[in-house]
């Protein structure tokens, strides 16, 4: 019995360690995530129509921002626009490309709130949760990656 209580012990202290080296990167990868949205959330700008989503390259700065998360959040990012004046700067496209049972979670989210819906046009709140969502869904990505494990190296 003594010696299942030393492997076990050794056991929750090896996966303690490992997890501990995850959450240091999962911050710091959350950290960048949150960085690189802070650049363009909502931003007031002439654009494209409603609702529409306008796939285009990362900036210098939003790429370096971003850090060791670009590799999970894709090479490129969406403009959302939410109406002719306003929109979401900056989300990646994995984040916009996220889909849960068939669907992208975010067009979707957005489709039941469009003014014709509502019958009123988002508060501010709900453009926030937007962002939070879109944060959250990068996080989860981002967390993805880093559990997979590394593939092992190509024999050749």
């Amino acid at each position: 019995m003594r010696a299942y209580r030393e492997r076990e012990e050794r056991r929750r202290t090896a996966e303690n360690a490992t997890m501990a080296g995850t959450e240091v990167k999962f911050r710091a990868a959350s950290e960048a995530i949150c960085a690189a949205f802070a650049l363009g959330a909502a931003r007031l700008r002439s654009g494209p129509a409603t609702g529409r989503p306008v796939e285009r390259g990362y900036t210098p700065k939003e790429h370096a921002a971003l850090a060791d998360a670009s590799p999970a959040l894709g090479e490129t990012a969406f403009d959302i626009w939410l109406n002719a004046n306003a929109c979401w700067r900056n989300v990646p496209a994995a984040v916009w490309n996220y889909r849960l049972g068939g669907y992208r979670v975010l067009k979707k989210w957005l489709s039941y709130r469009e003014s014709k819906v509502l019958g009123r046009p988002l508060r501010i709140e709900e453009v926030q949760h937007f962002t939070e969502t879109a944060r959250r869904i990068a996080a989860i990505s981002t967390l993805e990656r880093l559990a997979l494990p590394e593939p092992p190296p190509a024999s050749g």
